[in-house]
Order: C-alpha cells, then structure tokens, then sequence
C-alpha cells in the first residue's frame, strides 16, 4: 500500500471519522455527563478509567495513560504505524486513498506498486474472460461438474490460465510491461538455464486474491487434471503488493456481511469458502496459503468481534482449529467452532447435502471452551486425579490467554464443574501458572515512561504549563496575556509546552477556535498521553473561578522555576570561582533572590 497520504485526505478522514463510532467497536462505553466512559482496552482494569470525549474527539486512559485520536487508537489497538492506521480508517469510512509511495516531490516517478496493481487488475480481466472462450472450455467444464453456478464464478471473479508457456508473457508486453515487471508480480518464472522466463499458472482455474479493499494483488491457480504430477494448487510468490500472511481471501466481499450477521465464518481455503457463499454464509473467508497468523486475526478484527471456525474435520484441520483459538483469545474475540464429520469439508457437504445441512453445522457450533475440553479429553478414558491433572494445566494455557476477568472467571467455573473439582483449586492452578508465566518476562520497554517525554525535565512547571493550555484552549483571550506576559524561551519544549507555544500563535493570530484541531493534527504524528488526556478530560472549572488569578500564579510559577535555576548555576560557579569574580556572581544572585521573592504567589 502506498504510504504518502496527501494532506486532504488526512483531514477527510478526521471529518468522517466518528471517535465513539470507532471505539464502541471494542469497548462498551456509557455515558457520563458530556462525555463517555469504558474499561480500557489496553491493560486489564475493573474500574472504568478510559474517557472518549466526542466534541474534542479524542480518547484517554486515566490508568494506564494512553490516549489519543481516531488514528492513534488504531495505531495502538492495531499495532499499525500511520499510514496504515489511515488506510483502516479510510477503508472503514469508504474514502479513497491514491496508491502512491511518493510525496509530490516525488510524483514524475511511477511507483512499482502501482504498475503491479494496474498488472494483477489486467490479468485477472483476462484470465476471467478466457474461462467464457474456447481455450477455457475446459476449466468452466469442470467448474459446472463441481456446481458452480455462473452467478458464484463471476462474483469471486474467477478464471482460467490456457495451455500456454507465455499468455501472460504476451499479454503483459502489449500492455508496455516489462520484464522486470512481470518478475516482481510473481506472474513468471525464471529459466535459468537459458535465462528466459515462462508464465507460473498454465492450464489451471485461476482464483484472484484481492486485498481488503478490493484490489487484486495475487493469485491462486488450481489444476483441473486430477490425474496431474504437479501441485494441486500454486500460488502467487510475495512480493511488494501481496505479504500472505496478512491477506484474507475473500474479505472485501465478506466484510459487507459481517455486519448483518455480527460475525465471520473462518474456512481453510478458497473453495471451502466459495462452498459457503454458495450456501447462503456470506461472511466466510480464509488465510491466504499460509496457516491463520496473529496479523490476520488482528485484521479480521477491524470488522468483527465474533467468528466462527469452520475447519476440515480431519485431524490437520483439528490443530488448525486450536493454532486459531490460541491467536485469536488475546485479541477477545468470541470464538465458536463448528465441527464437521472426519474427512469432510464445508464443499463435499453442500455438494452433496445441499445448504440446508451447512446451516445445520453453523447452528450446532460449540463454543470453543466446549471444543478444547472435548478434543483434549476424548482419548482419555476414565479421568483419573492425574489425568484431571494434566488436562486443567493444558486448558488453564487457554484460559491464560483471556484477557477479561468475568469470561475467565466462568470458564474456571464451568472447567471445575466439568472435572468435578473445586473451583478454588482451578483458580489456585491459574495464579500459579500465571506466575511461572511472568517470572521470566521483564517489563517491556514500552511501558517505561521517558522521563523528557512525560516532561520531568521541568517538573515544578508540568502543572503550570498543562493549566494554562487548558485555560488557553477554554477561553480566547488568555493567549493574547501570554504572549505579552511569558516571554517564549520560558517555555518548556515539552509536546504541552509546544502545544502552548501553538495556543498562544493561533490566539494572536485570529484563530482561537482552531487550537484544539491543531493539537489534535500534532497528536497525529507524536502522540503524547498529557494532551490526549487534556484534549479528552479538561478540568470542569467552578463558574465563579478566578481565571485572571490562576493565569498569574501560573506565570509566576514558571517564572520563580527558571529563576531558581538560574541561581542555582550561579551558586556552582560561586563554588569554583576566584575570589576577585565572586563579588560580581553574589550580586547577580542577590538580584535573581529579589526577584524570586516578588513572585511571591
């Protein structure tokens, strides 16, 4: 994906883009006065302490300290830098962003990615128009022997690669695409021996795989020659458009269904998929050639917060099954699992059952506690104190993954029920797992505060400076007193001290109204908890508080800082200093006292 954003397009974004929308997504949030209040999503907590203010559309957590806008919470909730935090909230708000690498500085250069969306775009037009002609005879044969209706081909878009070394090869060149080109699509393949190049999807169904917003960026070939010595299946190579493990097939399709059913439906591959769109189950999808991967599941949770697995019922797709779960429990989804007989999939079920009895597996799905406990304890037999044993420390493993306290609470309960055991010896099993996981692990880096970024740096004048940009912020004429009042080189170069020196700009300059939006755009690119905080919390001041007084304490208080600063660097240089130069250093500090005490709050 392109990473420039044009300015514009950053300021749609913020415009369309609703903060309690977006977090109400993942957090339940309650109205408190004018603003809104919910457990936060970013450490456990039982107490709500995070805050989303819709007028200044920001967010902050009071316990752990993050905050924020639309844009950081998705780069946190996310774990996505800007550019792609921009493109979630672009793609959930429908505005289009151009595909370009390039600033405007850089705009006379063509950028590759673009030149390979424009190629994969190409080739699947084509390679879903051959399947209709004469050299697809065979592949659109042997997608109506296995049902498929031509309703169901043109909505996945499919197509059919001919018999040929260099259709692609071909086509391409028409088109003014080179060599290089093809071979950064992963469209062809290097001949080594004689330094050529041969189309990688000869005589196959050709399945285009697109991105979650629709654009193609690779694709799957499926040989229809059962009896063939090759792969069943080959597949696009990586390359700068198409990374497999954060692609689900089928998403942009799907993703419209998942808010009608409040849910997805995860298959293991492409035509499991297809099976289930065809019957009726429209917000099924798939990992892209790869087992399900952590980035996956975080992507598919931009659209969900339930989904259901729906695995082959043979012993691979089993492990398949609980691999999803432990990924997926962190991310507190809730996860059902629909069980299919052994050696079936969701195709071989429709084609001979119809989708009357896929909706009969869909409705019987277990919840995953139910699936674990059965596929941990079925080849167990009478379950003896040791094998009670094993079997609580293998599920606790499960239980550890579960971030909210109630959900674990009750599956301990339900576990010990199941194993006709004390709750309280569960929960002691719990802790002490808990512990041994911890031991090892340090805290993380990210949770050590810098002490220049939290503004330790000037400590006595945190408060002062935070004050005045929230008296600043609330009322139109207090800018104006601090630029006559607080000479600039007084102000700290802390993100509030910057956000201050911003208040009092716009304020001279007219546009008072604007201070917030600007903070706002400077959280954007450095996000900082203290003016995510401010812009999200202000303090409530009384009607009859003294905002004149407050503003003048403020100012005295930074003021008597640097001053005692300053007298501080001259009581160590007093310290060095030859007699004869000490004189001149004592009156300088006499003055710098006097002052000092006319400040006299």
């Amino acid at each position: 994906m392109g990473r420039y954003i044009p300015d514009e397009i950053i300021k749609e974004i913020q415009e369309r883009a609703d903060i309690h929308d977006l977090i109400s997504g993942y957090v339940q949030l309650k109205r408190t006065g004018k603003r809104w209040k919910g457990l936060c999503p970013f450490h456990k907590e039982k107490t709500p302490s995070f805050v989303v203010n819709t007028d200044m559309q920001t967010f902050h957590c009071f316990g752990c300290g993050k905050g924020g806008n639309v844009f950081t919470f998705v780069m946190e909730r996310e774990n996505v830098d800007f550019p792609e935090a921009a493109h979630i909230l672009a793609d959930r708000y429908n505005i289009f962003i151009p595909e370009s690498n390039k600033s405007p500085a850089d705009s006379g250069k063509t950028d590759l990615r673009v030149r390979l969306y424009e190629l994969h775009s190409l080739m699947a037009g084509l390679y879903s128009k051959n399947l209709f002609s004469d050299s697809g005879k065979k592949g659109l044969e042997y997608l109506k022997n296995r049902n498929f209706s031509e309703d169901i081909i043109k909505k996945f878009n499919l197509g059919f690669a001919p018999d040929s070394w260099d259709y692609a090869i071909r086509q391409a060149k028409i088109y003014k695409y080179t060599v290089d080109e093809l071979k950064e699509s992963g469209l062809v393949v290097d001949r080594e021996e004689n330094k050529t190049v041969y189309d990688r999807f000869r005589k196959r169904i050709i399945f285009p795989i697109y991105n979650e917003r629709g654009k193609t960026v690779g694709f799957s070939g499926r040989t229809i020659d059962e009896e063939s010595r090759g792969a069943k299946y080959v597949n696009s190579p990586e390359t700068p458009i198409f990374k497999k493990s954060r692609i689900l097939y089928s998403l942009h399709i799907a993703r419209k269904s998942f808010q009608e059913t409040k849910s997805a439906i995860l298959c293991e591959g492409q035509i499991d998929v297809i099976a289930m769109h065809r019957a009726g189950f429209t917000n099924a999808i798939a990992p892209q050639g790869t087992s399900f991967t952590e980035e996956q599941a975080k992507l598919l949770k931009r659209y969900t917060n339930a989904v259901y697995l729906c695995f082959d019922g043979d012993n691979a797709g089993i492990k398949a099954a609980v691999k999803a779960i432990e990924i997926m429990l962190p991310l507190n989804f809730e996860i059902k699992v629909i069980t299919l007989p052994p050696g079936e999939d969701p195709d071989s079920i429709f084609n001979r059952d119809g989708s009357q009895k896929i909706a009969e597996y869909v409705d019987n799905a277990k919840d995953f506690f139910e699936f674990i406990f059965d596929y941990y304890t079925e080849s167990e037999g009478t379950l003896t104190p040791y094998k009670k044993s094993r079997i609580v420390n293998i599920i606790i493993d499960f239980l550890l993954k579960i971030e909210n306290s109630v959900l674990q609470s009750s599956y301990i309960t339900i576990l010990s029920q199941k194993l006709s055991l004390p709750e309280t010896s569960v929960e002691s099993e719990i802790r002490k797992n808990y512990r041994k996981k911890n031991k090892r692990s340090s805290v993380p880096a990210k949770a050590k505060v810098n002490e220049k970024e939290s503004g330790s740096e000037f400590p006595p004048i945190v408060r002062a400076e935070e004050e005045l940009l929230e008296l600043a912020i609330q009322h139109g004429d207090i800018g104006r007193r601090l630029e006559e009042e607080l000479p600039e080189e007084l102000i700290s170069k802390t993100p509030v001290g910057n956000a201050l020196n911003i208040a009092i700009s716009l304020t001279i300059n007219g546009e008072w109204e604007f201070i917030s939006e600007e903070i706002r755009t400077v959280i954007n690119e450095n996000p900082d908890r203290t003016l995510s905080r401010i812009l999200t919390s202000p303090t409530d001041y009384a009607e009859n508080f003294d905002y004149e007084k407050a503003v003048s304490d403020c100012i005295k208080r930074i003021k008597r800082y640097h001053i005692e600063c300053k007298i501080s660097e001259l009581m160590r240089k007093l310290e060095k200093t030859l007699s004869e130069d000490k004189r001149k250093l004592l009156q300088e500090i006499t003055a710098l006292q006097k002052e000092k005490l006319s400040l006299k709050l």
